[in-house]
């Protein structure tokens, strides 16, 4: 699976994610989003998929009460190229795991139980994604975990993945 990061999660980059997600801060968001779209190489993954499905977010992070910007640009994304938004597949919802760090270091699992538009609705799956040519969109990659988990589920698609920022180490 052919993975593109626009940027690296470091300063200022992680601040204006952090303040997105953590503060509701629709200005970031929207400057968030602005940008993946302003890039060439976006307009490319784009253009080559046929669907784009944004990775699930954890259940975790919607309880504290955390944006989901990959489903977000994901539908600016579709809206802006024409394409298909769609979720996961709702098995990987129920299987992959988030994957979080302690203060002291150790992994802490936390799962992935549904999938919530914004406005709090459970998004439904209505296609098929069997033969497809499909665009996986991610905030931040840390492991890769959640995007090879899915990737593997969509077995009979060509994937490929954008990030907006990485931190893979």
């Amino acid at each position: 699976m052919e993975l593109v990061h626009l940027f690296e999660y470091r300063e200022p980059l992680r601040n204006l994610i952090l303040r997105a997600k953590v503060k509701s801060d629709v200005k970031t968001i929207e400057s968030l989003i602005q940008v993946g779209l302003s890039r060439i190489e976006v307009q490319k993954l784009s253009e080559w998929a046929e669907i784009i499905m944004p990775i699930p977010s954890s259940l975790w992070g919607r309880c504290r009460g955390r944006f989901d910007i990959a489903y977000l640009l994901a539908q600016a994304l579709s809206e802006k190229y024409h394409r298909i938004l769609q979720t996961a597949p709702f098995s990987c919802h129920w299987h992959i795991k988030k994957r979080a760090m302690k203060k002291n270091r150790k992994r802490k699992e936390i799962p992935t139980v549904q999938r919530l538009s914004n406005d709090g609705e459970e998004i439904q799956n209505p296609i098929t994604t069997s033969r497809k040519r499909i665009l996986l969109v991610d905030d931040i990659v840390t492991t890769g975990y959640s995007m090879i988990s899915i990737a593997e589920k969509l077995e009979y698609s060509e994937v490929k993945a954008l990030a907006l920022a990485e931190a893979l180490k």
